[in-house]
């Protein structure tokens, strides 16, 4: 009786599973059919744009016409991307290296919302160990400790910009400088790692780990002020749904962050002064035996550069829209 049972789970089981497989197959037929539907109807309101533009086949509508029209397509548009955005495509170059053809395509929006909120939680929990771990290492100064503290910057930088890559395949709207950003972030954790104990690292040590305790103070801080906006405006449907917190100002929480822009002025004004010091470390010729000296230099004023700018590119923005 109990081999007989036994049985009857096993082939239910197969027939679950020999279901399961042809509805996974269906599935991935109307993915290519959505696909190609999507590209033909993107090619349609292309094809209409250039017309409004060029005055083809409008000649006798109204400009008050032409303008709905023209609004009608815009809009039309981002909904195509939306649902363009949560179909199969070919992985960005990152994701291509690092996990190669690997579909990362979450099929249902609760799979990426889950998704994303594993993302910030990831983001959050290094974040806080970084910080604790900078901390002790200005208390106290262990080569094990220092190389431990920059392999994991490295890998922290690394998943992330693996997990960025998958948010935005599945449509997250993570653009810019942002993600150079992390980019950069990985080259120079790596600089870091390999540089030489030396002079020059002792010379930069101490200020780097003040700099990496600030950026998580401000990163913490920047995470609960930014998580709960975005929840909010979620809601009322003025942010998309794989939005996520990111390292500077957003342009939607002004009112929540203004006290947070002098911190963050701070701290890219403090990027320039590690760019500065790692250039005078190499003006003395003794230094010019670590090529990381004058590598980092470069990467923090790039960092700082590229920081300042975005963050005057945000303000002037909300500015112009306030008035």
């Amino acid at each position: 009786m109990s081999a007989a049972w036994n049985e009857s789970d096993f082939r239910d089981i197969q027939a679950d599973y020999q279901k399961l497989q042809r509805k996974l197959e269906e599935v991935r037929k109307l993915q290519v059919e959505c696909k190609k539907k999507v590209v033909a109807e993107c090619k349609a309101i292309q094809n209409l744009e250039n017309g409004l533009r060029m005055g083809r086949n409008f000649a006798d509508m109204q400009n008050e016409s032409k303008e709905t029209l023209r609004v009608q397509l815009i809009g039309r548009q981002r909904e195509l991307q939306d649902i363009e955005a949560t179909l199969p495509r070919q992985n960005h170059w990152f994701l291509q290296l690092t996990l190669g053809g690997l579909d990362v395509t979450l099929l249902t929006k609760k799979d990426r919302y889950l998704y994303k909120q594993q993302y910030e939680d990831f983001k959050m929990r290094v974040t806080t160990v970084i910080g604790l771990l900078s901390l002790a290492n200005l208390i106290t100064y262990q080569q094990v400790m220092d190389a431990s503290f920059q392999f994991l910057l490295v890998w922290y930088y690394c998943t992330l910009t693996i997990r960025e890559q998958i948010l935005r395949q599945n449509g997250s709207r993570i653009r810019g400088w942002w993600v150079l950003h992390h980019y950069l972030s990985i080259v120079v954790s790596a600089c870091i790692l390999i540089w030489p104990v030396d002079y020059t690292y002792h010379q930069f040590r101490t200020n780097f780990m003040l700099f990496s305790f600030y950026l998580s103070f401000i990163q913490f801080l920047q995470y609960y002020y930014q998580v709960g906006t975005l929840y909010r405006l979620l809601t009322l449907g003025r942010v998309h749904e794989l939005d996520i917190t990111r390292d500077g100002l957003r342009i939607k929480t002004w009112s929540d962050m203004k006290f947070l822009i002098p911190a963050l002025i701070f701290g890219y004004i403090w990027e320039f002064f590690l760019s500065y010091q790692l250039y005078s470390l190499w003006l003395d010729t003794a230094a010019k035996t670590s090529w990381q000296v004058l590598v980092l230099a470069s990467l923090f004023l790039t960092l700082g550069a590229g920081n300042c700018l975005t963050l005057a590119m945000t303000l002037r923005q909300k500015l112009f829209h306030v008035s």
